[in-house]
């Protein structure tokens, strides 16, 4: 065997192990896509109900909850900022599982449940004082949606399903 012959053995063998890399990374890349898709869903997935826990987690919470769905523009300024805060969180888990569902990765039945949810707390009278107060601070996109809900989705507000939260009898 000459030295020609050595080289083109070298090139092909050579040519296969680019071939081989390529397609291993190839699968890491889909491999690593459909890891970061599945930890979306799951991050998501899981935003939306540990927000709900985060509104009643305390007893302060769940008090200030149910005075600013009563009516939040008579909270006083440092609560109205710490119910703000209460439903802000609830509103970006709200967005997370649109955005995920709108990526086809989250079920319909389980984005309906979760948006259902956000709309509950807009029908009370004081996530509606929130929302004219907030939604403009908010991409439009989501605004649309959230609005589009609270439009089309025939609930009840979240204090006739969470009676806890409904206002105490005097």
């Amino acid at each position: 065997m000459d030295i020609m012959e050595l080289g083109a053995i070298g090139e092909l063998v050579g040519g296969v192990a680019v071939l081989l890399t390529l397609v291993y990374l190839a699968l890491q890349v889909r491999q690593s896509t459909n890891q970061a898709r599945h930890d979306a869903i799951v991050s998501a997935a899981k935003h939306f109900p540990n927000q709900l826990c985060v509104l009643t987690e305390s007893e302060e919470n769940a008090d200030l909850l149910r005075a600013g769905l009563q009516d939040f523009n008579s909270l006083p300024p440092n609560q109205a900022a710490r119910f703000n805060s209460l439903l802000l969180g609830l509103f970006t888990a709200f967005a997370s599982v649109l955005d995920v569902h709108n990526a086809g990765l989250v079920p319909v039945d389980e984005f309906e449940a979760t948006e259902g949810n956000f709309v509950r707390f807009l029908k009370t009278p004081g996530g509606q004082a929130w929302w004219e107060q907030t939604r403009h601070l908010y991409p439009t996109r989501l605004v649309s949606a959230a609005e589009a809900a609270v439009g089309t989705r025939q609930l009840e507000p979240i204090t006739e399903s969470w009676r806890f939260l409904a206002p105490e009898e005097a």
